[in-house]
């Protein structure tokens, strides 16, 4: 699991986003773009799995269920940390968790408590 994004303190990681053009996302894009990390922004997010033929990435933000049931049927994507933002209506978080993500985050959210997690 990899440690909170505002306080690693190594080498900066990969990070795949995959989720669509909301400004909130852009932010957390750019300021993760900022503190160093290499991120990968692919859509669809049908096409994550294909996006990544060399290395895999650290750590995949997205919100889209069966792009994440899709993607944790390739065995090299089960050891990769998902967070999955999602509205908080027990059913989708249920399905997220089920369909493989780590941490389920609110839609819509603050992009400054993306940071405390």
């Amino acid at each position: 699991m990899p440690t909170a994004v505002g306080s690693h303190d190594g080498p900066r990681g990969t990070i795949a986003v995959s989720i669509e053009n909301h400004p909130d996302f852009i932010q957390i894009c750019e300021c993760l773009e900022n503190k160093g990390y290499q991120v990968i922004r692919v859509t669809p997010a049908s096409e994550l799995h294909t996006a990544f033929t060399v290395e895999l990435p650290d750590l995949v933000i997205m919100d889209h269920v069966e792009a994440l049931k899709r993607l944790r049927e390739y065995e090299a994507f089960q050891g990769v940390s998902v967070i999955f933002f999602t509205t908080w209506l027990d059913e989708l978080i249920l399905d997220a968790y089920q369909a493989g993500a780590d941490i389920c985050l609110p839609f819509p959210f603050d992009p400054k408590d993306f940071w405390g997690f």
